[in-house]
């Protein structure tokens, strides 16, 4: 049985989706056998392998109109590409929001399975970023508390000298003044009184050191809880259980479609029991 034999390599691109790739068709169409006109609605996959001369002894029918006329090649082409522009258009799982993008013949549960081991290498390598990030604040202020802590530790070291500095002062103004040596004792008094104002600014400065260390705690909390949270945000929005799979449908580019072969070419048939013929070849 005479049919059109039509070859082509496709172009599938689409920037958004990251793809381009190509990929070859190779069709058999057949003709209406009472117009004689080519059935783009009954169009098949043809085999490789054909051979260049027909099989010895086979009969072979009436080459029908469109495909008995040279002339009508160049329209035959334009209608494969157009055909092909509307059969062979894909529809591909998705992951938008990853902008991931299935290979055309990759079953949704492959694509899955592929997609998931990405996201989990995407997953590890953007919270090691997001965690490197937070690395360098939350370390800047340890050591902003490490000094807070230095810094009220030696505030209260200072505040403990005076007021012993006071008291001893005190002591030796009341001792003085009991062994009758009242100037020495009314000056030991007004140094002693010198000493516990500035005990009075030292546990003045040991308070505001101590609302400083809080402060700087308090940001140090703040910081981790606030990295915490978004390390479980980063890790859901990449979490395989949460796919949200979509399917993108992208055509050939026709500009780009390559039309490798046109051309007349016989199938062999066969009889079946009732008498009808039959391919011989899987199409």
């Amino acid at each position: 049985r005479p049919a059109l034999l039509a070859a082509a390599r496709l172009h599938f691109v689409d920037l958004r989706q990251k793809l381009d790739m190509w990929q070859a068709a190779r069709h058999l169409v057949f003709a209406d056998p009472a117009t004689g006109r080519l059935r783009w609605t009954d169009v098949r996959s043809a085999p490789e392998g054909e051979a260049r001369e027909p099989v010895a002894g086979a009969a072979h029918e009436n080459v029908p109109a469109d495909l008995a006329d040279p002339k009508r090649y160049a329209q035959h082409e334009k209608d494969y590409k157009a055909f092909l522009a509307e059969a062979l258009a894909v529809d591909l799982p998705s992951l938008p929001a990853h902008r991931l993008l299935a290979a055309p013949g990759e079953s949704e549960g492959d694509f899955r399975i592929r997609a998931a081991q990405l996201l989990r290498e995407k997953r590890d390598e953007a919270v090691a970023k997001l965690r490197e990030k937070y690395a360098g604040k939350i370390a800047a202020l340890a050591e902003r508390e490490r000094r807070a802590e230095a810094k009220v530790e030696n505030e209260k070291a200072q505040l403990s000298r005076q007021r012993v500095g006071t008291a001893v002062h005190f002591g030796a103004a009341a001792l003085s003044i009991l062994l009758g040596r009242r100037a020495g004792g009314l000056g030991r008094a007004t140094t002693g009184i010198g000493a516990m104002t500035r005990a009075g600014k030292e546990k003045l400065d040991v308070q505001q050191a101590g609302e400083s260390l809080e402060a700087v705690r308090r940001q140090r909390a703040e910081l981790e809880s606030e990295a915490t949270q978004e390390v479980a945000r980063l890790m859901e929005s990449y979490d395989p259980a949460h796919l949200a799979i979509s399917s993108v449908r992208i055509a050939p580019r026709r500009a780009d479609t390559a039309i490798q072969q046109i051309a007349l070419a016989w199938i062999p048939c066969v009889a079946d029991v009732a008498g009808a013929l039959r391919p011989a070849i899987e199409i």
